[in-house]
């Protein structure tokens, strides 16, 4: 039988809510996901908000950048109704029922992420926590001042050396968009203990070929779909 495959809700669960929401993500742990995954970006007044992109254009058809706004100012907007909401509100409503990614977006918001997390006391709840990103400096940087946060090192292309990718940001996974795993890659990470997660997951044919590859997790937007088909598996597997 295959080991158990991380489920994460990529910006919670996108399908159902509007990302990076709060029902977003409370509808992903409904739905039974192991981790949510959420965005950070700092607003003028330097609060950590979760929001994905640079600026509102695609969500909100606003041509204004996050980090021109004060929290209280880009808390005027609305997303299908849904607040936009900071990191701290995120985590208070999460209640460390799940493990939780927290990929930052932009390099000099680190220490004051990791200061909300302390603050709100996630980091000793028994919880997963992890620091994702595209800048590998970052994630390194983090479980260093932080050892109680674990490292995720994002990828868009096909990477040459897994592992020594991971080992230099100090990540015990790679998340990789799906495109780009291979039985070869999952193979190399697998035996120098580094996970893969694949990015982002939206098709059950897709979902079956990584499965078959070996991954260890799959990001999102529709986390039913996904643990339906797990389910389906382990059935057939039984």
């Amino acid at each position: 039988m295959r080991g158990k495959v991380i489920v994460i809700g990529h910006r919670g669960a996108p399908r159902y809510e509007p990302e990076n929401t709060i029902p977003s993500f409370l509808k992903a742990i409904e739905l039974g996901v192991d981790l949510v995954e959420c965005d950070v970006r700092l607003t003028r007044d330097l609060v950590p908000v979760v929001f994905h992109d640079e600026d509102l254009a695609r969500l909100l058809g606003v041509r204004v950048k996050v980090r021109e706004l004060t929290v209280s100012e880009l808390k005027r907007y609305r997303i299908r109704g849904r607040e936009i909401p900071t990191l701290e509100e995120v985590l208070n409503a999460l209640k460390c029922r799940c493990g939780l990614i927290v990929e930052i977006k932009e390099r000099d918001s680190v220490d004051t992420v990791l200061n909300v997390l302390r603050k709100v006391g996630v980091l000793g709840c028994g919880k997963p926590i992890y620091v994702a990103s595209f800048y590998h400096t970052v994630v390194r940087y983090a479980t260093e001042v932080e050892p109680r946060v674990r490292g995720i090192a994002i990828i868009s292309c096909e990477p040459v050396d897994p592992v020594h990718i991971a080992r230099e940001a100090g990540a015990e996974m790679l998340a990789v968009r799906y495109l780009y795993i291979t039985r070869d890659l999952v193979d190399k990470a697998k035996r120098a203990d580094v996970k893969v997660m694949a990015w982002t997951v939206n098709d059950v044919d897709v979902l079956r070929r990584l499965i078959e590859k070996g991954v260890d997790a799959v990001a999102t937007d529709d986390p039913k779909l996904v643990i339906s088909y797990l389910k389906h598996l382990s059935t057939h597997e039984e």
